[in-house]
């Protein structure tokens, strides 16, 4: 292959990468949020299922 054809390639590979990096990226910040949702509605259902105040 001559230089130009494989810096062609190199090219589109680094475009790609970047791509995947930035979905990535996507993917851990749905993450983070999906675990602070569960959580939250962990605590709500604790919330509204604890003892009920004065229920001596």
């Amino acid at each position: 292959m001559e230089n130009a054809q494989l810096r062609s390639e190199l090219d589109h590979a680094r475009v790609e990468l970047t791509g995947l990096r930035a979905e990535l990226r996507q993917q851990v910040v749905v993450t983070e949020e999906a675990a602070l949702l569960q959580d939250a509605a962990q605590r709500c259902r604790l919330t509204v299922s604890g003892p009920s105040l004065g229920a001596d």
